[in-house]
């Protein structure tokens, strides 16, 4: 479901519609305000009471519900003639949890977020399939998501989702305390960089909101990270990653990457067109 939709969606939107969206959503007593550049407390104060920055609306547009796993999928979308293919891995997870944040947060550096990750170092340096490759964890108020994800040489798909589930199998079973320790010095370091920027600034601020963090997370975010014990590492790689439950998606010429995907699934592989719709198991 993309944001900026499809031509048919946009096309049939009227302006009721937008103006219903906007009643629905825009909830001023809700609102939350971030502001980073040269303008002090009181004229931020004064813009929002100019504006009437008021409201008594508690109007819902929608109940969120929390997705299930249902064991490892395999999914393609045809993409004919592509000389690449396009691959996702990953699943539901749970929302942001403080308690093991900082401890997924270095585990996710080790197995793909950072340059020299075990799945980067895997798909690129050593098997050479992929200019790059890389996991991140991603937290939404209510639920959140982790994402492996890649591009390589169409004749390489289904060896490059086999490493990929390799490594995921792998960062379960052992974790080096050499690892754990450049993790950390990355981390720490790379720290500053975040906040080089006023949206840099701003962007980082925003999760203090959407995750009820306290106002001065970021003056103990650096220790936080070096305190975080070995074994806490190793428990959140078995805990958050779901090698069993993976949602698995290829884009490529389904005249090539078919026959490579079923060399290593024993399911079904099943064909979704552009809008992620099922047409058929293959």
């Amino acid at each position: 479901y993309p944001e900026i939709g499809y031509p048919n969606s946009v096309e049939n939107i009227t302006t009721q519609d937008v103006e219903l969206f906007y009643k629905n959503i825009f909830r001023n007593n809700e609102l939350k305000i971030i502001t980073v550049g040269d303008i002090a407390e009181n004229e931020i104060i004064e813009l929002t009471d100019r504006n009437n920055i008021h409201s008594n609306s508690t109007n819902k547009y929608f109940d969120f519900i929390q997705p299930g796993r249902s064991g490892t999928n395999y999914y393609f979308v045809h993409k004919e003639n592509s000389p690449q293919a396009e691959i996702r891995i990953g699943h539901i997870t749970p929302k942001r949890n403080e308690k093991n944040f900082y401890a997924i947060r270095i585990m996710n550096s080790i197995l793909g977020g950072q340059f020299s990750s075990r799945i980067n170092l895997n798909l690129r340096e050593q098997k050479g399939f992929t200019y790059g490759a890389g996991s991140s964890f991603n937290y939404n108020q209510n639920s959140g998501s982790f994402q492996v994800s890649t591009a390589v040489n169409i004749q390489n798909t289904g060896e490059a989702v086999t490493e990929i589930i390799k490594e995921l199998n792998g960062i379960k079973q052992n974790i080096t305390e050499e690892e754990i320790k450049f993790a950390k010095s990355y981390l720490v370091k790379q720290f500053p960089s975040r906040f080089e920027t006023y949206s840099q600034t701003a962007n980082n601020i925003s999760p203090l909101l959407t995750h009820n963090l306290p106002i001065d997370y970021y003056k103990n975010y650096t220790q936080k990270l070096e305190d975080v014990k070995s074994e806490e590492i190793i428990n959140a790689a078995q805990e958050n990653i779901g090698e069993d439950n993976l949602s698995i998606l290829v884009v490529g010429d389904k005249n090539i990457i078919v026959e490579l995907m079923k060399k290593i699934c024993n399911e079904n592989l099943v064909e979704l067109d552009i809008y992620g719709n099922l047409l058929q198991p293959v």
